[in-house]
């Protein structure tokens, strides 16, 4: 059997950047938390990635279409990445005043809150009811910019891989892209136990690595494998060469304007956005309430990463043939069903070890709807336009759907509570299935309403040229 080296290669790619990824970013919104900013500011501070990914990926995808440069600017966002992460280490923790308590995480007064359905009790009160303290304020705009400038280099990268894979296994007969993308959550597999092991052990030992704020912190294991593993992927993405990309389209707008005519094709968006919103929600928040309302160990949130993606594998790797087999409306409906099962799990669940069973629903929330979104985006794709497609399409679930669930679930969670915001998600979701499903049948009964008049006048023709022939 001959081996593919370009295909090693793309393997590579995703197992080293998911790592690298893995390792930082399930930790970012503790870490924002630890500086001692309240939940409203991170649910603002983590819609600055969905938001890039909303502006910025598009960009991304048209300037790699137009210049043919899809792998020169996937070494940028490598290296724009590595640089920009380690200067979160240089901003320091908000000051708390005398008589002001933190009503966030904190490792001071971890113990002194009590959550129960992620809401204050009764007999709690909450200090500061201000959304945004003014002394926050510094911690808050930094981090912001911080993050920004990382977000815009994240944006750029997955979707020039994802479209580089897409082209590059229809050059090789039998390659799938779930056959390559399933090395991504074998990295979080990997990495995830040890950064866990690692933060918790920083935490009871209370390791210090020096004197100024950035090396006291719990979450210095993360920043330091981060550093470990940041520029690995440099090496397969120089070794591997570029994809057929096809020619330049003549015009942008004008494709694209024809491609969104398509009722289907809005609506497919539109669906993907909804599953993007969920994840919004799971990614921002999940952790968020391990911590402070179950008090979770640092390991078990590495682990319930680890079960995931274990599912995550073989649901994306088998993906092509379930999605050939359903077809990618049933992918989409399982995908909306797995997301309300899972936000109303996660509403009712008191013991956070039962967390686990319940993120082995993430081979259907993702490992089955990423790979059907990726080749939905590449077969209405027209020639020379596969970067920018895939570029969409990603910015529709990881961008507008990823805001809309941040944003307004930080705000939810901090009036209400973690439990009710997902409750609201899984009402919400279970709405919009119900929606896609009824317009799926109307969809499907039109199209043999269609096939049926087709036959009728088929049959007509042919029955008034046999009337002819006779006469």
């Amino acid at each position: 059997m001959k081996v593919n080296k370009n295909l090693i290669a793309v393997k590579l790619v995703y197992f080293l950047y998911i790592s690298t990824l893995s390792v930082f970013m399930p930790y970012l919104g503790l870490y924002m938390f630890e500086l001692g900013l309240n939940p409203f500011q991170v649910g603002i501070l983590r819609c600055l990635e969905p938001a890039t990914f909303l502006l910025i990926s598009p960009i991304w995808g048209a300037i790699a279409d137009k210049l043919q440069a899809r792998k020169h600017l996937l070494v940028t966002c490598v290296i724009g990445l590595s640089l920009s992460v380690p200067m979160l280490l240089f901003i320091s923790p908000v000051e708390m005043n005398d008589d002001q308590s933190k009503s966030n995480y904190s490792n001071s007064n971890k113990n002194e809150l009590s959550f129960t359905d992620g809401t204050p009790s009764d007999d709690e009160e909450v200090e500061d009811d201000n959304i945004f303290p003014a002394n926050s304020l510094r911690v808050f705009y930094l981090t912001g910019a911080v993050c920004l400038v990382f977000d815009v280099f994240i944006a750029g990268f997955i979707p020039l891989i994802d479209a580089h894979t897409m082209d590059m296994v229809q050059q090789v007969p039998g390659a799938t892209y779930g056959g390559q993308r399933w090395t991504g959550p074998l990295a979080v597999i990997v990495f995830s136990p040890v950064v866990g092991l690692l933060t918790d052990w920083f935490k009871v030992s209370g390791i210090v690595l020096g004197q100024c704020y950035c090396l006291q912190s719990s979450y210095m294991p993360s920043f330091l494998l981060f550093a470990i593993l940041c520029l690995t992927p440099l090496a397969p993405l120089i070794a591997m060469t570029n994809a057929l990309q096809g020619a330049e389209p003549s015009s942008f707008s004008r494709k694209l304007l024809t491609i969104f005519r398509e009722f289907h094709v809005v609506l497919t968006f539109a669906v993907v956005a909804i599953c993007g919103a969920c994840r919004g929600v799971k990614v921002a928040f999940l952790f968020l309430f391990l911590d402070e309302s179950l008090d979770a160990p640092q390991l078990l949130i590495s682990l319930t990463l680890v079960v995931s993606c274990v599912v995550e594998i073989p649901c994306m790797y088998y993906s092509r043939a379930i999605s050939k087999r359903l077809g990618h409306e049933a992918v989409f409906c399982l995908s909306m069903l797995g997301y309300v099962i899972r936000m109303f799990c996660y509403s009712v669940v008191d013991n956070s070890w039962m967390i686990l069973p319940v993120e082995m629903l993430h081979g259907v929330c993702f490992g089955l709807l990423w790979p059907s979104c990726t080749e939905f985006a590449n077969s209405i794709a027209p020639e020379g336009m596969s970067s920018t497609l895939q570029s969409l399409i990603h910015a529709a679930k990881a961008g507008v759907g990823e805001v809309i669930g941040i944003a307004i679930g930080g705000l939810i969670y901090k009036l209400h509570g973690a439990r009710a915001l997902f409750r609201g998600t899984a009402a919400l979701t279970g709405i919009a299935l119900i929606l896609y499903m009824t317009d799926c049948l109307r969809l499907r009964w039109w199209d043999r309403k269609k096939r049926r008049r087709r036959t009728s006048d088929e049959n007509g023709k042919d029955g008034k040229e046999l009337e002819t022939f006779l006469t």
